[in-house]
């Protein structure tokens, strides 16, 4: 699929609804985190890392505070415990140092190094403030804009995409922020909440959506659950989810942290006849499209 390079504001202004996954804010992510927590004391910390930590939950910041944008719960989680652990270990620093001060002939090589200039210890605290400081931001920002789906219908696309996933192993995981997903294959479900927000948003409110990810998870799971969920042989009940994407369509953005590209969706998507997963035994294969079917077949009976 080809795909358009654009900016942030083009993004904001072709788009009503966008939702957005965490992983935009960790270009730096699992690098910096894992560096971070591994540290002991201040003084182990390099500027540099925290500046573009920094720039990362800026650029987060703006995107959600956009009126066109939202979340689903599971980011807002991840944006929580990222929060947590970023406090926790600002804390387990600060106390560290305060023990080391206490000790004798500590702040005498303090007031040398001081002296020197070789120290730039506030410097980085004073980063790592503002830092948790935008991270807390974030998740009461994430909070405001979760979007609820109060309606079982978008609990039955999710479970879909789980099943399929679960089935064929679609989600790799790589590169995403300490602290969230586990790797080769996530036990996280917000990459489902995710896409199946998505085709909620297209089938059943019948509106054009958007997101935007760093998460390349996230096209995985576009691209092989589409498909396979608006397979012919899951007609009738299938009906508006294969209407809903092709009159309404969905458009992918994925930052790299310096780009973003828009991949459009939609209008043309090739839905198999057969609901058919490559690499599976025959009796997981038929467990799995036995599942989707039924889940299907309550999907179309209009549960609210």
């Amino acid at each position: 699929m080809e795909s358009t390079p654009t900016s942030l504001d083009e993004m904001f202004s072709e788009n009503d609804l966008i939702f957005v996954d965490g992983s935009v804010k960790g270009r730096n992510g699992a690098g910096f985190f894992k560096y971070f927590y591994n540290s002991r004391h201040f003084e182990d910390l390099k500027i540099e890392p925290m500046r573009l930590e920094l720039e990362d939950n800026s650029l987060f910041l703006r995107v959600m505070r956009n009126p066109k944008c939202f979340t689903v719960s599971g980011v807002v989680d991840e944006v929580k415990v990222y929060a947590n652990l970023l406090g926790d270990k600002i804390t387990f620093l600060s106390q560290l140092a305060k023990n080391d001060e206490s000790k004798p002939g500590r702040k005498k090589n303090r007031r040398r190094l001081n002296r020197k200039g070789d120290n730039q210890t506030d410097k980085k605290k004073a980063l790592l403030r503002t830092l948790q400081e935008m991270c807390y931001e974030s998740y009461t920002l994430c909070k405001s804009k979760q979007f609820n789906f109060d309606d079982i219908r978008y609990g039955f696309l999710v479970e879909m995409v789980y099943l399929i996933d679960r089935a064929i192993g679609i989600k790799k995981d790589e590169g995403y922020s300490f602290g969230h997903h586990k790797t080769p294959n996530t036990d996280s479900d917000t990459d489902d909440n995710l896409v199946a927000a998505v085709y909620y948003t297209c089938a059943v409110l019948n509106k054009p959506v958007s997101i935007l990810t760093s998460d390349y998870d996230i096209p995985r799971l576009l691209d092989t659950t589409a498909p396979l969920l608006g397979a012919d042989e899951f007609l009738p009940y299938n009906h508006d989810f294969r209407n809903g994407l092709n009159i309404n369509g969905f458009n992918l953005y994925m930052f790299d942290g310096h780009v973003i590209e828009k991949f459009s969706y939609g209008f043309s998507i090739g839905f198999c006849e057969k609901f058919a997963l490559s690499d599976v035994g025959v009796e997981k294969a038929e467990e799995t499209r036995e599942e989707v079917s039924a889940l299907w077949k309550k999907f179309s009976e209009g549960y609210t």
